[in-house]
């Protein structure tokens, strides 16, 4: 429970600094769309190593 509380507590501060940047009322979509793009890394990756390790040898 504490985790998720921390996560909320970082994302909204996240999204008060988009506000007050340059981007003004899309600051929150890019930070979204950022947050989005960064999670897909560890599951990209995650799904490469499991795709090689299920492979069945050749030969």
């Amino acid at each position: 429970m504490s985790a998720f509380n921390l996560g909320t507590a970082a994302g909204s501060w996240v999204t008060v600094l988009a506000l007050g940047s340059p981007f003004q009322a899309a600051g929150p979509a890019m930070v979204g769309a950022t947050m989005a793009a960064l999670a897909l890394v560890p599951t990209i990756t995650i799904a490469l190593i499991q795709g090689r390790c299920s492979r069945p040898a050749l030969g």
